[in-house]
Order: structure tokens, then sequence, then C-alpha cells
């Protein structure tokens, strides 16, 4: 067991942009990504960037900022799917 359930990601990193990882993530052996939920947690509304993210089948939600208390509660909700 690798230990991560719970992977916060922005679109917008440097070195390597969430899409980036997103995809070198699915490349991984199913085992190293397996109990893993990935949410994007952005800046960005633009509808283009909520349809790419969608594609990635690890990606389990998309949040834009400022994350608020109650949605950063209701994250647990991720950690067993």
């Amino acid at each position: 067991n690798h230990g991560v359930s719970l992977i916060l990601l922005d679109i917008n990193m440097p070195v390597m942009n969430g899409f980036a990882f997103l995809t070198a993530f699915e490349q991984l052996p199913p085992a190293q990504r397996e109990g893993v939920s990935v949410l994007l947690l952005t800046s960005s509304s633009d509808p283009a960037d909520q349809t790419q993210a969608a594609q990635f089948s690890c990606v389990k939600g998309y949040l834009t900022k400022p994350l608020d208390k109650a949605t950063a509660k209701g994250l647990v909700r991720y950690l067993d799917s």
C-alpha cells in the first residue's frame, strides 16, 4: 500500500502542468493508482479545462478556488471512493 488516497491537483503548476501530470499518472501500473482519487483544485473555471479533465478516468472532481470550509470538509468522501 502506497498510503496515498487523495491528490489535490492544480492545472497551472511549474515544470509540469496538471494535465501532463494526469497523463503520466494514468500511465502508472494499476497497483500504483489503486485507491487514489484525484481532484482538480484550480482557479480555472474554463469549460474547456473541465472537459479536458473529465477525459481522465482518475479525476473524481473539479473544484475551483478558493476552497471554502464546507467544500473542504466534504473532501473526506473521496478518501474511500
